[in-house]
């Protein structure tokens, strides 16, 4: 049974369809041209966050040219023949030779023909950029105040999504509809670089994919799943315009296409709206395609390798039941909770807590004809990939063979209903939970029996799902160190930097400025009324308690925050990583894990260079157990000697695995240039050091966590003082203790130069680094407003210059540091990760624009109104509230929100005003350049030449 709300305007009507025992208060509608429109009210959201759904992705591609879905949405982010030009009458002649001129680069005979062709198409597209407006459909988005815009391509849909502030439906809407309108190949070329370096990024470098693409070939042989969803790389380096749009027209229709909303909105006059503008694309008819629903399970083992200069791991896959399977799916998810939540599942308990295996993850995709679940599990020290293989085929059979306790079963549900209710507590988590029923080709009714069937799943269910799906076969690849075998690299198309207006705007983007658009309401922290500032009061101490009321949900969390990490306290480290398998007087580790699960209640200790946090969240009820537990754990820890050995030999392997892994390495010369040779990686205990640590130092500290001047932030649905009542009684015979000798970190003035790690990938990682100033809260303003106009997102200056324009890198930012606290800078940096035969052009780009800024004065103003935009509607709400005051209050020293600063300097704040601390700021400090990557690929000579001397550093030097 289902409830009905009819709305109705002047013009329609628009019936709601509602659904009982639904947590989310889903509103679905259908507009008039078949669009499907599910919104989710949420008063607690300023902000409305979206997803737009086309069914249709990589499966639906024709053989001939895979690859196109994923161009198509690069595309869909280029504008109109309304939007990102200054003349579509003059710009779209050369379009269209330039789509024909890429059907004959694809017949192309030799080598000599395409470089003839290269050459036509890139003379046409020097004609055509001079109209085109680069960004401005990102530059639009911002201006509104929006937020996290993106998209992503997979087998069965391809999603766009993003975050606006909830007055600004109207102008998303129009927005949003008009690039969904049509498709341009607007800066095609360059859009063709970007896709041929994400290739050679994620699909070369980064071996997971490579290790993916070896498991879909082999779980869905025969089906459009076992291709890459990038394409094949002779399909991607010569594509098809002509395919594209076709594919287009075909399948981006009314009847193929699904909104999903949350936010503060109200569904009947939301869906007024929406209708308005969404109503004018085209119903369209998609194609019938033939169905391969996998409904069966995977037979057979086959074994695949993968090699690359990465730590090793082996990746396990099978294939699993789909959303479709009604009976079948909510016994599966539960089954794959109780094998692996993190905490006390199945592979936890075996592989991480008897510590069999270094780390491990797992991944659960689903898709409308079939899906896989992987484990990823990496070697311990002098440990073989078969070894680990074995582990974790071992602990996935005891699942199907019922080895395990049945109390698993009612404690995983409890668990996972205290995970979708920390997911609904944002409007982002409440689309992605629509978003999984659409894009898995079910209702959301359908959706909401499985919610209600999880409630209902067995022991017996569980063993019976697992028996049928991860009993009869799965593959194997073992991601092997060495030179790879497998790379396939696209070269860098012979094309030239475009040089398109910088101070265009599209008459769209005139109009649609000037639309009236209701005035937001702001909120913001005030530090002295919105959070109770209490006190722990003991015989021989005061400790801060700060709390907030948690009025949403049953959800309490607590933390407790500790000025002080390994930097100060090395031993420390080893101690917060002990307590991942720390037991204590009356429980073993085992129990204690089994305990806290039990009762879903997570628990998590982070220990960072210069502060350290402990973490327990829960339901209401459950509070008083899950402190009793925290703090016997914290006051009697204990861990036998063998399990502290491994641990050891875990810390030295996590070492040796960082020495591998660049992204790592940038982060140590990083480190290295920001604070020098005693720096959080040189500070911390070394392979060597950790040896000589003990056991009873290891349990020390733990035990004197406590005795240490720590901070206690609370949010729960219960009355503050029944809360510390509870505390009150771990903290009566702790007195307080004296921290042992501390180090702090310092940093140092920027010493240009240029630092370089060797390390063989298929990309440079760049980064360039300077010192700027101490923090005050004037200088905020202009942090923010360079990172929106400047620095981050894909219509900044930095994107368009590096990527749009130039098409030098597929991945590129820049920004601020925020230091640790009042006695640190801030740094600016800026990133990019290119081939090697761009990584000069990209440093050179980069001296250019943070020497000099580009002033593009409309975009300026559209940033600052867009920044007011997003400030005024930013909630923080809960735990983020206590985090927030606290670091600005007490690590900060600033006793007011900055947020409501920077949105009162906003309206003042000149083109000028920024030009003059850009040049104080960026452009006048001293840099430092790192870069990570193959010196025998590398224009070294170009770079000494143009940058100055190049330091060298071997990986353990940087990470000891």
């Amino acid at each position: 049974m289902t409830a009905t709300t009819t709305t109705t305007p002047a013009a329609k009507t628009y019936q709601a369809r509602t659904f009982p025992n639904d947590p989310l208060n889903v509103h679905q509608y259908q507009l008039a041209n078949g669009i499907r429109v599910l919104i989710s009210p949420y008063p607690a959201s300023a902000r409305v966050f979206y997803t737009v759904i086309i069914h249709a992705g990589a499966r639906h591609e024709p053989d001939h040219a895979t690859g196109l879905a994923h161009y198509l949405e690069h595309m869909m982010f280029k504008g109109t023949d309304r939007l990102g030009t200054r003349n579509w009458q003059a710009e779209q002649p050369y379009l269209e030779q330039m789509a024909e001129l890429y059907e004959q680069l694809r017949t192309a005979q030799s080598d000599q023909q395409r470089q003839q062709i290269y050459h036509q198409i890139d003379s046409i597209n020097q004609m055509a950029s001079q109209y085109a407006i680069p960004g401005e459909f990102e530059a639009l988005f911002r201006a509104m105040g929006g937020d996290k815009l993106n998209a992503t391509t997979i087998y069965d849909w391809t999603a766009y999504h993003g975050e606006f502030p909830a007055n600004e439906l109207e102008r998303w809407a129009r927005l949003e509809s008009e690039r969904l309108r049509m498709v341009v190949p607007r800066l095609f070329n360059l859009e063709l670089e970007a896709v041929f370096e994400e290739f050679n990024m994620r699909f070369q470098d980064w071996d997971v994919y490579r290790v993916w693409d070896a498991i879909v070939e082999e779980l869905f042989k025969g089906h459009p799943y076992a291709r890459p969803v990038i394409g094949y790389a002779q399909h991607i380096r010569y594509p098809s315009i002509r395919a594209m749009q076709d594919f287009f027209h075909k399948w981006y229709v009314g009847k193929n296409m699904t909104i999903c909303l949350s936010g503060d909105i109200n569904p009947d006059s939301a869906i007024q709206i929406l209708a308005k503008w969404f109503e004018q694309l085209p119903t369209g008819n998609p194609p019938e395609i033939a169905e391969t629903l996998f409904a069966k399970p995977f037979y057979g083992t086959p074994v695949r390798e993968v090699w690359s200069p990465q730590p090793e791991y082996v990746m396990v896959a099978w294939r699993t039941p789909t959303y479709r399977m009604k009976d079948k799916i909510a016994p599966w998810l539960v089954a794959m909770y109780v094998l692996s939540n993190e905490f006390a599942g199945i592979l936890d308990m075996d592989l991480i807590h008897e510590q069999k295996v270094l780390k491990y993850r797992t991944y659960d995709w689903q898709w409308v004809e079939g899906g896989l679940w992987m484990v990823q599990a990496y070697p311990r020290e002098n440990q073989s990939l078969e070894e680990v293989y074995q582990h974790v085929l071992k602990s996935v059979q005891r699942l199907a063979q019922g080895n395990f306790p049945k109390w698993l079963i009612p404690a995983a549900i409890r668990n996972l209903r205290l995970d979708l209710m920390e997911r609904w507590e944002s409007a982002e988590g409440r689309v992605e939970t629509i978003f999984e029923a659409v894009a898995h080709g079910i209702s959301w009714q359908d959706f909401l029996h499985i919610l209600q069937d999880l409630q209902n799943v067995t022991y017996e269910d569980v063993v019976a799902i697992a028996r049928e799906y991860l009993l009869p076969g799965h593959v194997v690849v073992y991601k092997r160190q060495g030179e790879p075998k497998d790379r396939v690299l696209l070269p860098k198309p012979p094309f030239t930097p475009v040089n398109s207006p910088n101070h265009a705007e599209s008459q769209f983007a005139h109009q649609w400025k000037q639309m009236h658009v209701p005035p937001p309401t702001p909120h913001f922290v005030n530090f002295q009324i919105d959070i109770q500032y209490l006190t722990l009061n003991t015989p021989t101490r005061q400790i801060p308690v700060w709390f907030v009321p948690n009025t949403d949900n049953e959800i309490f969390r607590i933390e407790l925050v500790f000025p002080f990490g390994y930097v100060q306290n090395p031993t420390l480290e080893v101690a917060f990583n002990l307590m991942e398998h720390a037991g204590t007087a009356n429980l073993s580790s085992r129990q204690f894990r089994e305990a806290l699960f039990q009762h879903a209640l997570d628990f998590s200790a982070h220990i960072h260079p210069q502060s350290a946090t402990i973490t327990l969240t829960g339901l209401k009820d459950q509070m008083q157990t899950g402190l009793e537990l925290l703090y016997s754990l914290l006051t009697e820890p204990s861990a036998s000697p063998e399990t502290f050995h491994n641990l050891i030999k875990d810390l030295i392997k996590q070492r040796e695995n960082q020495r591998k892994s660049p992204r790592a390495l940038l982060f140590a010369l990083s480190a290295y240039i920001r604070y020098g040779k005693h720096n959080p990686y040189t500070l911390r205990l070394s392979s060597s050091a950790l040896n000589q640590v003990s056991l009873d130092t290891a349990l020390a500290g733990i035990r004197n966590l406590l005795h240490w001047n720590h901070y206690i932030l609370i949010t729960a649905p219960l009355p503050p003082d029944t809360i510390i009542s509870w505390l009150k009684a771990y903290y009566e015979n702790i007195p307080p203790q004296p921290l042992p000798n501390q180090h702090k970190l310092q940093t140092q003035p920027t010493q240009p130069g240029f630092y370089f790690v060797p390390f063989d990938q298929v990309q440079g990682l760049v980064l360039r680094l300077c010192q700027s100033a101490p923090f005050s809260l004037s200088l905020y303003p202009f942090v923010r407003i360079y990172r929106e106009y400047y620095g981050l997102g894909l219509g900044s200056i930095t994107f368009k210059e590096i990527r749009e324009k130039r098409g030098l890198a597929y991945a590129t930012s820049s920004g601020f540091i925020f230091p640790h606290d009042s006695t640190q800078p801030l740094f600016h940096f800026f990133f990019a990760s290119a081939k090697y035969d761009k990584v000069l052009d990209v440093l050179q780009v980069a001296e250019q624009i943070l020497r000099k800024p580009v002033l593009e004065t409309t975009t300026f103003q559209t940033t600052l109104k867009g920044l007011q935009q997003e400030i005024a509607t930013h909630r923080l709400r809960n735990l983020d509230l206590l985090e927030h005051v606290y670091y600005w209050k007490i690590r900060m020293h600033i006793n007011q929100d900055p947020h409501h600063y920077l949105y009162e300097q906003l309206p003042h704040f000149t083109l000028e005003q920024f030009q003059t601390q850009f040049h104080q700021y960026i452009a006048n400090q001293s840099c430092a350049y790192a870069l990570v990557g193959n010196p025998n690929l590398l224009p070294m000579q170009a770079i000494q030449q143009t940058f100055g001397e190049i330091h060298e550093f071997q990986p353990e030097q940087l990470i000891p």
